[in-house]
């Protein structure tokens, strides 16, 4: 059985000025990355994401559910900003533009689509997202 931890953060935001940096995300992912990795306790696949586009994310988010089985084990963690679009929480990659409705990132991350990707060919352990709401 394959345990994979698909772990995101997005600290710097350089394509809207508006969208202010954030400190911990990252040293949030890799301490996680690190406990997770521990085969004594969790023996996690711990995969780190820093500061990486949507796209990329969500490629290998589908590459990685591909690869996973009916009982492997997926988990999914981010930490940056979070944006609501109507009942619906974006995920804001360092590429998000505010001004731009297709900016936001509600296209490429979003919650209800980070779960329903990884239910693909796997079970979803945990969707935990640490945001701080723009």
């Amino acid at each position: 059985m394959r345990r994979a931890a698909f772990l995101v953060a997005n600290d710097t935001f350089p394509e809207d000025p508006s969208i202010l940096p954030l400190l911990f995300p990252q040293n949030d992912a890799q301490k996680l990355a690190e406990v997770l990795k521990d085969q004594e306790t969790c023996g996690f696949e711990a995969i780190p994401y820093l500061n990486e586009t949507s796209q990329k994310i969500l490629s290998d988010l589908d590459e990685i559910s591909r690869e996973l089985s009916q009982d492997d084990t997926l988990l999914f963690y981010y930490s940056g900003h979070g944006k609501l679009s109507g009942n619906e929480l974006c995920l804001v990659s360092k590429e998000t533009r505010t001004d731009l409705e297709e900016g936001l990132g509600c296209s490429g991350l979003s919650t209800g689509e980070q779960r329903e990707t990884a239910h693909f060919g796997s079970r979803l352990l945990s969707f935990r997202s640490d945001c701080k709401h723009l």
